[in-house]
This record gives structure tokens, sequence and C-alpha cells, in this order.
């Protein structure tokens, strides 16, 4: 195995670590997930992995792709676990993150679905970081610091240094640590006084 691959390797066990953790706690009721949020999160993780890997990513989208898969298991649970509110925000994110596929089709380079799947995810995460600042203890903050650990060691990985192949790990890296100190600071807050 190459440096690059063992580095990939290591973000894909904390991948899987993150997510599965995050399924215990759904399927045990401690985990509250969003169905829209994680559904564009599967989409666009989908779209960004394929994006990688046609820019020559190499182990550096492995994590995006595996991290994709998860988005849509929890999608699929949060059916059943789930919040169940739904704005009309999060229908008008939906479908920003399904133009992500014609705009890279009609432009034919991946970096403009790059750019567009960069900019949904932002406002796709928008009903989780809503819900999270009312219920903080709903969404667990270690798959969220994983998450960013992840995608720190998948820019470690990349076969090649391109915005098509960096820009999304590093959006989402710094996303999920802003989330994970909003938990943070919203537990303290809210926390019971004894």
């Amino acid at each position: 195995m190459t440096e690059k691959e063992i580095i990939g390797a290591i973000a894909v066990f904390f991948t899987l670590i993150g997510y599965g953790h995050y399924l215990f706690r759904t399927l045990s009721g401690k985990a509250k997930p969003h169905l829209f949020s994680w559904a564009i999160w599967g989409l666009l993780a989908a779209v960004a992995g394929v994006a990688q890997i046609v820019k020559g990513a190499g182990p550096g989208a492995w994590t995006t792709m595996i991290g994709s898969a998860s988005c849509f298991l929890i999608a699929g649970l949060s059916l059943k676990f789930g919040d169940k509110q739904f704005h009309k925000t999060d229908k008008r994110a939906l479908y920003c993150a399904l133009s992500a596929i014609p705009i890279w089709l009609l432009m034919g380079d991946p970096l403009y679905a790059v750019f567009m799947v960069c900019a949904i995810t932002f406002f796709g995460f928008i009903p989780t970081f809503r819900k999270a600042w009312n219920k903080p203890f709903e969404e667990p903050a270690l798959l969220y610091a994983l998450n960013t650990l992840k995608f720190i060691l998948a820019l470690a990985a990349m076969e090649t240094a391109n915005p098509t192949a960096l820009l999304y790990p590093l959006l989402v890296a710094c996303m999920d640590a802003s989330f994970v100190t909003m938990l943070v600071f919203r537990r303290r807050k809210l926390a019971p006084t004894k």
C-alpha cells in the first residue's frame, strides 16, 4: 500500500466509526436525524465523490463515497426514527441539491458541480443546524468531530491537489468543526443546573 492509500484507509476507518456510532444512536432513539439534510448530504457527497474520482483524487475520494452511502442509509432510517418536521426551505434545499447533476452535464466540467455541491451542502446543513440549535442533545457530536478528522485525512490522501478534489472535503471539515463547536456551546447553555 502507498502512503496515500494508508491515509485514505484511516479516513475510511474514522468514517465507519462515526457513522456506525450515529446509526446506533439513531436506532436506540438517542439521535433524531433530519430526513432532508441526510438525503441532501448523501446526494451531494455522491456528486462530489464522483467528481473527485474523475479528477484523480484516488484514495482521497474513498471517504466521500462511503460517507454518501452512509448518509443515504441514515436518511432511510430517519423515516422511522428521525425528525419529521419539514419547512419550505428544506424542500428548496433538496431541489437545489438535485440541480448539481444537470449543471455538471451541461457545463462538461465537474468543478462547476463541486461549486454547486459546496453551496448546496452549506444550505443543506440548515435544517440540521436549526434543529440542533433547539435540541442539541439529539445530535451526537462524535460523528461531526470524526467527520472533521476524516476529511482532513482525506485531504492528505488526495492523489492530485486540484480545486475539484479539495474543495468539498475542505468545506465539510470546516462546517462539521463549526457544528461541533455550536453543539458544545448550546449543550452547556441548556444543561440543567444543580
